[in-house]
């Protein structure tokens, strides 16, 4: 008998944020790639996301180059106005836009998605943590750490 082994639960993450990023395309939302939306502060954003999620960006991606400041308001993954983790961002990054009016769109594509985060964090026995992404970094690395 063969035993089928699990998948991964950071090939399970990146199969739903395909699933995500083929539903947002087919919805064709503007981006500029101006790295705008990135300036958290400018749209009185905050970017929540899980633990799993952190752990897969800093698997994949290491931790951020510049200093993690979470009072000021712009992502860590930001430099020259790109996104150095694109790939590899959370659920929050994926479903904001700039573009108005996208607001409604994204509040229910983060929920559905979100949903399916959660599901994977209990089928992996991962306890579901929460919260600002700039917080997360904080506790990873302290608030003045530079990490490059």
């Amino acid at each position: 008998m063969t035993k089928i082994k699990k998948m991964s639960w950071m090939k399970e993450l990146n199969n739903i944020y395909k699933d995500l990023d083929e539903e947002i395309s087919a919805l064709a939302p503007s981006c500029r790639a101006c790295g705008e939306c990135c300036h958290f502060d400018r749209y009185d954003y905050t970017l929540y996301t899980s633990d799993i999620e952190m752990d897969y960006v800093l698997k994949l991606a290491g931790p951020p180059e510049m200093l993690i400041d979470i009072d000021n308001g712009k992502c860590p993954y930001l430099s020259d106005n790109k996104c150095t983790i694109r790939e590899h961002r959370p659920l929050g990054c994926r479903t904001f836009y700039c573009q108005e009016g996208w607001d409604t769109t994204s509040s229910d594509l983060y929920e559905k998605y979100l949903r399916r985060i959660k599901e994977l964090c209990a089928e992996n026995g991962r306890e579901w943590n929460y919260e600002p992404m700039l917080s997360l970094l904080d506790k990873h690395y302290g608030r003045s750490a530079h990490v490059a």
